[in-house]
This record gives structure tokens, C-alpha cells and sequence, in this order.
């Protein structure tokens, strides 16, 4: 999961029906984003698009030993369980007009 520095909005836009295919220096990721509009319960119309990035990983150097290397896999753990928590709040704010 890809969040900001501030640990409640997405670096990238979630994705419908993701993919990912590995390639010689990187691996693409391939799916659908859907922005819905409007706030009505029926008829709901959303814009959809189609969407491929592709991501070269930086290398990280190697922790000095391993109990180091756990202890930050179990930090990084927690950090996305808790945001995965609090997901409604990182769907920001509608700025849509009109009347309800």
C-alpha cells in the first residue's frame, strides 16, 4: 500500500481489477480506476479509467542483522493495518455542488 507522508492518503489512485506483471527492471501494474459522481443512492454513474504504471523498486540496503529487519517488517505491519483501519477518512472530501 502506498501512502503519503501524512498516513491517510493514497500516493497512487486505488484501482479496480489490479494486475501486476513483472519485467526485466521493474513490474507494471494494470487496472481500472473508477471515480464515482454524485451522492444518489440509484442510478450511480461513475467515470472510469484505464490505467498501467510501471515501478522500478529502489533497492534498500540491508539491515545489520536480522532481529533489526523483523522488528521493521512488524513497524511497516502495523502501519498499514492501522490505515487500512481509517480507510473511509482517506477517501477526502467531496467538492461537489448542488443541493442535497
Amino acid at each position: 500500500m502506498l501512502l503519503a507522508d501524512d498516513q491517510e492518503s493514497y500516493v497512487i489512485p486505488l484501482l479496480n481489477r489490479a494486475s501486476m506483471l513483472e519485467v526485466r527492471g521493474g513490474f507494471f501494474i494494470e487496472g481500472t480506476e473508477i471515480n464515482p459522481r454524485g451522492r444518489a443512492l440509484k442510478n450511480i454513474k461513475a467515470d472510469t479509467y484505464p490505467q498501467r504504471w510501471f515501478c522500478r523498486p529502489v533497492p534498500r540496503p540491508a539491515p545489520p542483522d536480522a532481529k533489526a529487519a523483523r522488528l521493521e517488517a512488524q513497524r511497516h505491519g502495523e502501519m498499514i493495518a492501522k490505515a487500512l483501519q481509517r480507510w473511509p477518512s482517506r477517501r477526502g472530501v467531496s467538492r461537489l455542488g448542488g443541493s442535497a
